[in-house]
């Protein structure tokens, strides 16, 4: 959905020669649009969804691998970006050329945070600047959550003699800064729209593993009911097919959604308020 909630946008089957047809809907026009665009020449390129960058630009992502290898999950691949402009029709090509076997793209596709490079060197996390296509190893937390705006990303890196720290990442200064310890069994899940609280996984009790809401600010912690076995399928791999089941913030940021699966209810979701003292 567009940020002021006004169109959806999807990827459909094309009628003609091209790979896909963009739709759009107008929610309050009650009308369905078809974007034509050209679409790049190249065949190898698997596109896989779009959304919006804005209220005027519209992004639709995919991968290529080389031409030499199987396509497996976790094959290194290229990322490819197209900005469509809602009004001209105009299209802006952004990616990455390098190749990575882990993506995981900010909101607006401006940046990613990317792991298992092709060429197997620095095999950690990497952080890339889609629109000038500057890479810098960071090392750290493979899985970042993104804030609404994409400026900020949470995540997790160690400090102070390898303490796990929850991290604030600055995108503009390519930096983060350690602003909450916490403990070696921990996970990052989710962060709110504003990066003012965190979803947190713990790791000790097998594939049974209970999350906390975090108040990144003060360290207060409350323990989420009934979701014991929300984070059973949270890894990597799952992440960009689950993230928006796993965790869904309202825009203000005082409410979200998780999938909870229970033995009675397997794609149960429920509703979780941010309590009201933290929100001062």
């Amino acid at each position: 959905m567009s940020p002021d909630g006004r169109r959806l946008c999807w990827l459909a089957p094309s009628e003609n020669d091209q790979p896909y047809a963009i739709k759009t809907y107008d929610l309050k026009a009650d009308r369905t649009e078809e974007l034509g665009i050209q679409w790049p020449g190249e065949e190898d390129i698997t596109w896989g969804d779009c959304g919006w960058a804005d209220g005027d630009t519209l992004v639709v992502w995919g991968y290529s691998v080389s031409s030499a290898v199987q396509w497996r999950r976790d094959t290194p691949k290229a990322l490819h970006i197209l900005r469509v402009n809602y009004k001209d029709r105009t299209v802006q090509r952004e990616g990455s050329s390098r190749r990575f076997a882990k993506w995981r793209i900010s909101p607006d596709c401006r940046y990613a945070f990317a792991s298992g490079p092709e060429d197997g060197a620095q095999p950690g996390v990497h952080f890339l600047d889609l629109r000038t296509g500057r890479t810098q190893y960071i090392g750290g937390e493979e899985r970042p959550a993104w804030t609404a705006d994409a400026r900020v990303a949470l995540r997790i890196s160690r400090f102070y003699g390898q303490e796990q720290w929850l991290c604030r990442f600055d995108v503009e200064k390519a930096a983060e800064t350690p602003v909450l310890k916490i403990r070696e069994d921990e996970e990052l899940v989710a962060a709110s729209p504003r990066g003012r609280f965190a979803i947190l996984c713990d790791r000790t009790r097998g594939s049974l593993r209970p999350l906390s809401l975090v108040n990144v600010a003060t360290g207060q912690r409350q323990r989420l009911p009934g979701s014991v076995l929300s984070s059973i399928s949270l890894v990597w791999r799952h992440a960009s097919v689950l993230g928006p089941w796993v965790s869904t913030f309202t825009p203000d940021g005082r409410k979200f959604m998780l999938w909870s699966p229970t033995p009675r209810q397997l794609f149960g979701l429920q509703l979780y308020s941010i309590p009201e003292g933290w929100l001062k």
